[in-house]
């Protein structure tokens, strides 16, 4: 592994071992009815009354390992994380009870942006979004259902996360607070479609108008239908939707 990820490889949810209780190769995600196996199996650790359900809640966490993982060593470390979907396995862990997967890359060989970064970001950027998630998402989409716009903010949450919180409140030298801000306006407005391989590029439209320092989701994961989610998120739509209700009484 990365010698600089070593000591946040728990925080981003990584490994560099085999879980003793599961392994999922993650192209087998991308297999119909391997995925459909999958989904039934992880419904009953997070016991969700549907096959939508749990596609959301497995999105969101998979989206954390993958995605935050990703950005996080390309905007701090300079590094490009080797994550084609034949280099990644699904690892399965708990933490109190609660099944939180990890990711685990096979092979650690990471690039360097080079001369030309912008074009390496934008190389790093199709590999993550275009080539893994867009066909894991667009597979979750077509078995369950549920739509590409809630698994794309799901991942878009964690986006927000990382560039607005996360390293807001690190200790970052000048040049990795510079470099962090350019790489997240890049997410949003350099970015095109088809570096997502979308028709729309999700990203610009869901936290391009963000500005206020909590941003408030515009579809709501459904992790409230899962045991233990009796409650809707703080920036859930169905909570200012219940507010409305009760202040039109």
């Amino acid at each position: 592994m990365l010698e600089e990820l070593v000591v946040w490889k728990d925080d981003l949810r990584l490994t560099d071992t085999p879980s003793p209780m599961d392994s999922l190769a993650v192209r087998d995600l991308l297999d119909s009815d391997r995925c459909q196996h999958f989904l039934r199996k992880i419904s009953e650790q997070l016991q969700t009354p549907s096959p939508l359900v749990t596609a959301s809640i497995f999105s969101k966490r998979y989206a954390y390992s993958l995605v935050v993982s990703t950005l996080w060593s390309m905007s701090i470390l300079n590094r490009g994380l080797p994550i084609q979907v034949d280099n990644c396995y699904l690892e399965s862990d708990y933490d109190h009870g609660k099944w939180l997967p990890r990711l685990r890359i096979v092979d650690w060989q990471a690039t360097e942006p080079g001369e030309d970064r912008v074009a390496w970001r934008n190389q790093l950027l199709i590999q993550l979004f275009a080539d893994h998630l867009t066909p894991i998402w667009e597979q979750l989409h077509q078995i369950t259902g549920i739509a590409k716009l809630v698994l794309w903010e799901n991942t878009a949450i964690y986006i927000y996360w990382l560039y607005q919180s996360k390293l807001q409140d690190a200790h970052l030298s000048v040049n990795q607070y510079a470099q962090s801000e350019e790489d997240y306006k890049a997410i949003l407005f350099d970015l095109d479609a088809y570096h997502f391989g979308e028709r729309i590029q999700p990203m610009r439209r869901l936290l391009a108008s963000v500005t206020n320092e909590q941003r408030k989701r515009k579809t709501c994961c459904l992790s409230y239908l899962s045991c233990g989610g009796l409650e809707s998120c703080a920036t859930c739509p169905r909570r200012r939707s219940k507010s409305k209700a009760i202040l039109s009484k």
